[in-house]
C-alpha cells in the first residue's frame, strides 16, 4: 500500500501503534484489509466490518486461527453491505480484487517461517549454481574436444602436404593420381 506521503514502510509505521481500524484515517483507502481475529471476536467480525463497509473498502478478510478459516467479505461495487464466503483450511482463497492472488488458508493460518523461506531460496540458488557449473564443465569439455579435432585436422593437412611434396620430389604429379 502506498500513501501520498511516502512508501508502504511509512504507512506501516503510521498504523503500527493505532488501535482499531486505523487504516480509515489515511488519505487513500486500501483496496484490501486483512484482520487477524483477536480476543475480541465481536470487534473483528462486527464492529470493524461495519467500519470498513462504511469506508467502502472493497474487500475485507478475517483470518480466524481458532476456527481455522478465513472469511472473505467483498463489496466490489460499493453496494449496500458485504457479502462473504468462508474458506476452510483445505481450500485456497479467491479474491475479487486481486485475480492473480491465490493463497491457501493453511498458509495464512500457519505461514512459513522466514528462515524456511530463506533456506528454500538458498537451495534453489545452489541447484541453479550446480546446474550452471555442470553446463560450464560441459562447455569446457566441448571446447577441448573441438580444439583437439582442429589439431587433428591440422596434423592431417600437414601430413597431406608432406605427401604431396614427397611425390613431387619423386617426379610424380599428385593431380595425375586417381
Amino acid at each position: 500500500m502506498r500513501s501520498r506521503t511516502g512508501t508502504a514502510g511509512t504507512v506501516w509505521e503510521q498504523i503500527l501503534h493505532r488501535p482499531g481500524a486505523g487504516v480509515l484515517d489515511f488519505d487513500e483507502k486500501p483496496i484490501l484489509v486483512v484482520e487477524i481475529v483477536s480476543s475480541n471476536r465481536r470487534e473483528d467480525y462486527v464492529i470493524k466490518r461495519n467500519e470498513y463497509e462504511m469506508a467502502e473498502i472493497p474487500e475485507y478478510w478475517i483470518v480466524d486461527p481458532k476456527n481455522k478459516l478465513v472469511r472473505v467479505c467483498a463489496n466490489p461495487r460499493n453496494k449496500e453491505g458485504y457479502s462473504f464466503v468462508d474458506f476452510a483450511e483445505d481450500t485456497s482463497i479467491v479474491s475479487s480484487e486481486f485475480e492473480q492472488l491465490v493463497l491457501s488458508v493453511k498458509e495464512l493460518l500457519a505461514p512459513p517461517l522466514v528462515e524456511e523461506l530463506i533456506k528454500e531460496e538458498q537451495s534453489k540458488i545452489k541447484t541453479l549454481e550446480q546446474q550452471a557449473e555442470t553446463e560450464r564443465q560441459r562447455a569446457e569439455t566441448e571446447r577441448q574436444r573441438a580444439q583437439a579435432e582442429r589439431q587433428r585436422a591440422e596434423n592431417e593437412s600437414q601430413r597431406a602436404e608432406q605427401l604431396v611434396q614427397r611425390l613431387l620430389e619423386m617426379g610424380v604429379n599428385p593431380d595425375d593420381i586417381h
